[in-house]
């Protein structure tokens, strides 16, 4: 009964917190910057090995890491632009209507002649919540030059960065000119690569898988994971919060020179579970 009262007590906390955050939230001018991933999701009972079976469900999304964020931020109110790249496909035309009518700022999405949007077939399986994820990557989209498209941002126009750690080529210019005015600048890594450590160093707050982040600093825990992470990194670059996610068990939050980490539960009526690729 204790430990359920305390769980409450959190729960009731956070929806609080996230209230106040969401308010907050609107007055800002959001620059997002990341994949869109065509998604077709299938799911069934089980995943078969060599074999055939009826889905039970087929569904079309306009997804990836950095479209889910900004059509996220501008459901809450939020002043959200979004640079991607987007074939001039049907798939490309289909996100870019979907942006707008979300209310997400698409001057910034570059369309590449001839390339095709990028694209996914996600297999679910029910039973064991498994998945298999079929990726697409048109390589003509990924050719084009965008230096042409980042040098027409005005960063005046913008309060925060948020990158989804894909598509360096877009996220490290953008990036490094945000922090260079001062804007504050969100990292939601996936990967852990060169490019995706010079972010982490740019970042004001990141966002991680918490397996990724006690990998990384061989921690058991992931609130000290993230307790160290903002410790180490704030020390040459000014205070950094990090927050460890960890799918159906919540996620856990710390700010370098703060109190301990805080641990937020999954929402208990959201049966949630890891959909990291999907």
């Amino acid at each position: 009964t204790t430990r359920a009262a305390g769980l409450a007590g959190r729960l009731t906390t956070a929806a609080g917190a996230c209230g106040w955050v969401a308010r907050q939230a609107r007055d800002l001018r959001v620059l997002a910057v990341g994949n869109c991933i065509i998604d077709t999701v299938l799911t069934m009972e089980r995943i078969p090995l060599d074999d055939k079976v009826w889905v039970k469900s087929k569904k079309t999304y306009v997804g990836g890491q950095g479209s889910n964020a900004a059509l996220g931020m501008a459901r809450l109110g939020v002043d959200v632009s979004f640079v991607t790249r987007l074939g001039d496909d049907k798939d490309g035309i289909w996100a870019e209507e979907h942006y707008r009518s979300e209310g997400v700022d698409t001057s910034h999405c570059i369309v590449v002649p001839g390339a095709q949007t990028l694209s996914a077939c996600v297999a679910v399986g029910t039973e064991r919540m498994t998945r298999v994820c079929y990726m697409h990557k048109d390589e003509k989209l990924m050719q084009c030059d965008v230096t042409p498209y980042l040098e027409k941002v005005d960063f005046s126009a913008y309060d925060l960065f948020y990158s989804d750690g894909h598509q360096l080529d877009l996220a490290l210019p953008l990036a490094r000119a945000a922090a260079r005015r001062g804007l504050r600048v969100v990292m939601d890594m996936e990967v852990m690569d060169d490019g995706a450590r010079e972010l982490m160093d740019l970042a004001t707050d990141i966002v991680a898988p918490a397996a990724m982040l006690m990998e990384l600093g061989d921690h058991k825990s992931p609130g000290t994971a993230a307790e160290e992470l903002a410790l180490a990194l704030g020390r040459g670059s000014g205070v950094k919060t990090v927050i460890a996610t960890e799918g159906q068990w919540g996620s856990f939050g710390a700010r370098s020179g703060g109190p301990r980490a805080v641990h937020i539960p999954a929402w208990p009526e959201c049966r949630a579970f890891d959909t990291l690729g999907a």
